[in-house]
């Protein structure tokens, strides 16, 4: 495509001016990832995607929030594959990179534990799953910043507390999540994560917060009814 061709230029370009290493190629590289992901061209965004992560790591001086932003775009692509033993390092290398900032950037740090737990329940690893999204939770609760990828996975903690017919605690979770959609309605557009019991994963998008609030709503209606 045009588009493809133009950041190939740039790239080119960066390479020879800038140097092979630099964090302008990074960025051209990235461009030309996302790219190709919108044509639906997986293997090409993936490969660049790939040659963006090396060449932050092969720089003397990394920007930290652009491979933050690398790292985030393809453990997505492989969360999506459900690649998950491809997906985990990446994920715990953006988690460590998050900790040693001081000011870490929201998202994409807030995303990562929510989706290492997604890795670990696509592992059968749900009980490590349950612990991470508790504890990324309470964290973000006792900040006072609870995130979308939280509330998210509120609705993780919840199902398992239906699981267990702890009626009382999977209602308290909701209204957790609940609280926070109220309290935010100018909020980013509303991103949850769903377990389902058949062990399939979805995601979904929602124009507005008081819409996700109906869609946590609809799925915890009948437990409502039940406790």
């Amino acid at each position: 495509s045009e588009a493809a061709a133009v950041s190939q230029r740039a790239l080119e370009l960066d390479k020879n001016v800038f140097g092979p290493d630099s964090s302008r190629v990074a960025g051209d590289l990235t461009n030309l990832a996302m790219i190709y992901g919108a044509q639906g061209k997986n293997e090409e965004a993936e490969k660049f995607n790939k040659q963006a992560l090396a060449v932050t790591r092969r720089n003397p001086k990394p920007d930290a929030q652009r491979t933050l932003s690398i790292l985030s775009n393809l453990s997505t692509f492989y969360l999506r594959a459900r690649r998950w033993a491809e997906a985990e390092p990446l994920i715990l290398e953006g988690m460590k990179l998050c900790e040693a900032m001081p000011q870490p950037p929201s998202p994409p740090c807030s995303s990562f534990p929510s989706r290492l737990a997604e890795v670990y329940r696509g592992q059968g690893r749900a009980e490590e799953a349950d612990k991470l999204v508790s504890e990324a939770a309470r964290q973000a609760e006792s900040s006072g910043k609870e995130t979308m990828e939280v509330v998210g996975g509120l609705n993780i903690l919840a199902q398992k507390y239906e699981k267990e017919q702890n009626y009382s605690q999977a209602e308290a979770t909701y209204n957790r999540a609940i609280a926070w959609i109220e309290k935010n309605e100018d909020a980013m557009t509303p991103f949850v994560t769903v377990h389902h019991p058949n062990g399939e994963i979805s995601k979904r998008q929602f124009d507005s917060a008081p819409e996700c609030g109906d869609f946590l709503e609809d799925i915890f209606g009948d437990l409502m009814q039940v406790a």
